[in-house]
């Protein structure tokens, strides 16, 4: 899960996948000023491996 300006949103994280990716979650982001749209949300993946 994770938190986006509407709330929480799930997302699928494929195994395999690499510190510095990134997964683009469509009109999800802040909304262009004079524009009835919205951009996009963008995580980036930080993984961390236990020591």
């Amino acid at each position: 899960m994770v938190e986006t300006l509407d709330g929480k949103d799930e997302i699928k994280i494929v195994p395999g996948i690499q510190s510095g990716e990134r997964i683009k979650l469509k009109n999800k982001g802040i909304q262009h000023l004079g524009r009835n749209m919205r951009g996009d949300h963008i995580i980036e993946i930080v993984v961390e491996t236990p020591k």
